[in-house]
């Protein structure tokens, strides 16, 4: 399963940590296709983001490629209250990803 790392960008003037983290599920995965409020996992806000990987949206993420098409992506954000860059560092992120990518092996 890949993961993805993405800094929040769109949200200037606000506090919020880092970024966002997402792990690719391929077809077949017990949580392909399952909205992001029915995947139990547990990391930073809960899970936030699912949606299948389309060549119209491949644009997401550089990290995408037309390999991933099908895929379902699902991900969570670091955008919540008293979210910061001191609290929520891309460290954290990476850590909260990587955690994310092994609770769903």
């Amino acid at each position: 399963m890949k993961t993805i790392l993405r800094p929040i960008t769109w949200l200037p003037g606000c506090d919020t940590g880092w970024g966002n983290g997402y792990v690719l599920l391929p077809l077949g995965h017990k949580y392909h296709g399952v909205g992001y409020d029915d995947i139990p996992v547990n990391v930073h806000g809960g899970l936030t983001f699912a949606k299948e990987i389309t060549e119209s949206n491949l644009s997401f993420s550089e990290d995408l490629t037309t390999e991933d098409i099908g895929k379902w992506m699902i991900g969570f954000d670091t955008a919540h209250h008293r979210d910061d860059l001191e609290s929520c560092p891309k460290e954290y992120v990476e850590a909260e990803t990587k955690s994310l990518h092994d609770q769903l092996i």
